[in-house]
């Protein structure tokens, strides 16, 4: 489900706004209940790989790997992490 961010058109308050469907949209502003606020952009969260799912770069040879000496370079990740 996404979330919104809507501007009100009369007082200006930002606002987000969790859509449940596609016709779900934020018929009034919750600060001054003026109607039909304006949907504005919002920024989304990417999912970041964590250190471990980086490119091989020889680590499973590093002592301080948690594959070292259990797992091999998988070819392109940190070894079985």
């Amino acid at each position: 489900m996404p979330i919104y961010e809507y501007t009100c058109q009369t007082c200006n308050h930002t606002f987000d706004h969790l859509a449940r469907n596609l016709l779900d949209v934020a018929k009034t502003c919750p600060a001054c209940g003026a109607k039909r606020p304006r949907k504005g952009f919002a920024a989304f969260a990417a999912r970041v790989p964590n250190a471990a799912a980086k490119a091989c770069d020889g680590c499973h040879t590093n002592s301080s790997c948690p594959s070292a000496g259990k797992f091999g370079c998988g070819g392109g990740g940190c070894g079985g992490l």
